[in-house]
């Protein structure tokens, strides 16, 4: 089998090999230090997958640390709202926020209690977030194809509160017959935007063989691809096979 791997050298904002999110939010820091500095601590909002350790936190924290430094003299990653005190200088992360997180923002804002500097939201979450919102409005169930322990299912959940239902994960094909839905049930589904359609092509086809109507957007980053490893492996082993 070959495989081939994107170039992403000339998709602007990839670099480092670091993907377009990370890369674009670099970017924007950078282009903001220019003209902003605070003596206070900067509070980033930052989801961090379930189930991460102190150490994981920790490296994540220094990571946000060096990335602001030449904003801010100290930075602290926060991934509930109210764990950010009035009157700080805040961003909002790369991995987004739930509209109710959002909502909190705003009103905080509006009373003149948070001073909001960044959005560095990245696009192909606010992509993932508007198919997700279309198939609840459409009255579909929400089926999520990813890892349960994805950092972005917190903010997922919280849109799909928003119209009385739940995200249901699949990450395999054998999870599709947990789900609590009758063959009728219009089955809509988004996948995490750091894998690729490949990796959730079997629950899809898993889905497809349960559920009469299944929609299928697919919400994975222009370069979940190339940093697909299982990928990388198959194009390495063609590579040495020929």
């Amino acid at each position: 089998m070959q495989v081939e791997i994107v170039d992403l050298s000339k998709v602007p904002g990839v670099q480092d090999s670091l993907c377009y999110g990370i890369a674009r939010t670099n970017q924007m820091a950078d282009k903001k230090a220019a003209e902003y500095h605070t003596d206070q601590t900067l509070h980033v909002y930052f989801h961090l997958p379930a189930g991460s350790t102190a150490e994981q936190k920790a490296r994540t924290e220094d990571t946000l640390r060096r990335r602001y430094i030449k904003m801010a003299p100290d930075t602290k990653l926060v991934e509930k709202i109210d764990e950010v005190p009035d009157n700080v200088p805040f961003v909002m992360g790369t991995r987004g926020a739930s509209p109710q997180t959002r909502a909190e923002v705003a009103r905080r804002v509006d009373a003149g209690k948070l001073e909001v500097i960044m959005d560095t939201t990245c696009p192909y979450v606010s992509t993932q977030e508007a198919a997700a919102r279309k198939l609840l409005e459409e009255g579909y169930q929400l089926v999520f194809c990813g890892l349960p322990e994805y950092h972005g299912l917190p903010r997922l959940r919280g849109l799909a509160a928003l119209y009385d239902k739940q995200v249901h994960v699949t990450h395999r094909p054998v999870d599709v017959a947990a789900l609590p839905f009758k063959r009728v049930t219009r089955i809509g589904v988004i996948l995490q935007t750091t894998w690729h359609m490949s990796l959730a092509k079997d629950a899809i086809a898993e889905l497809v063989s349960q559920f009469r109507e299944v929609r299928v957007m697919d919400t994975s980053c222009i370069d979940s691809l190339a940093r697909d490893r299982k990928s990388t492996r198959l194009n390495s082993s063609h590579v040495s096979e020929s």
